[in-house]
């Protein structure tokens, strides 16, 4: 007897209902999905070849909270989630904070190493899922709170690269 996988038909299953694979919610949601695993390889990348445990513990928080994003979109919607204004604002402060520990100065980079290209290739899938969210906030998927919180985590994530990129030169 031949087995039928129940995604076979072009749809799948998101919190209570089912909706098919090219759905802006599923794509939106694969998209955050696809930047944890960025962000767990940018951590992995520390872990083994060493760098400030620091990041790899701001990294890990924002897979965290990402993780939690995903179940916003999935059951609740923008309304009532965990993730948004707050969170942003926590991001803001640090982004401050190590901008002018480190007297980081913003120009445009080519990544040169193995933790550098991944924290920047953390920062333009976070781009990326923050245009798509920018399309979803139009459907009432998103709401504007977490709109700002993807935009903060991008520049954290070019804050940390820039740090492993100036921490590398001396």
């Amino acid at each position: 007897m031949k087995r039928v996988h129940r995604g076979d038909d072009g749809c799948t299953d998101i919190g209570l209902r089912r909706v098919p694979k090219d759905f802006i919610t599923v794509e939106l949601m694969g998209q955050i999905d696809e930047l944890i695993a960025v962000l767990g390889l940018a951590r992995g990348i520390l872990s083994k070849f060493g760098g400030p445990e620091w990041i790899a513990r701001g990294l890990e928080r924002e897979q965290r909270r990402l993780q939690k994003l995903i179940a916003c979109i999935a059951y609740e919607g923008s309304r009532g989630c965990e993730v948004g204004e707050a969170d942003a604002e926590e991001i803001d402060r640090e982004c401050r904070e190590l901008w002018q520990r480190f007297s980081l100065s913003f120009r445009f980079v080519v990544p040169q190493d193995l933790l550098d290209a991944a924290l920047h290739l953390a920062r333009a899938v976070c781009r990326r899922v923050e245009r798509v969210a920018v399309r979803a906030r139009r459907l009432g998927i998103v709401g504007e709170a977490q709109l700002k919180y993807l935009n903060r985590l991008s520049d954290l994530l070019y804050v940390y690269a820039r740090i492993v990129e100036e921490t590398a030169k001396h």
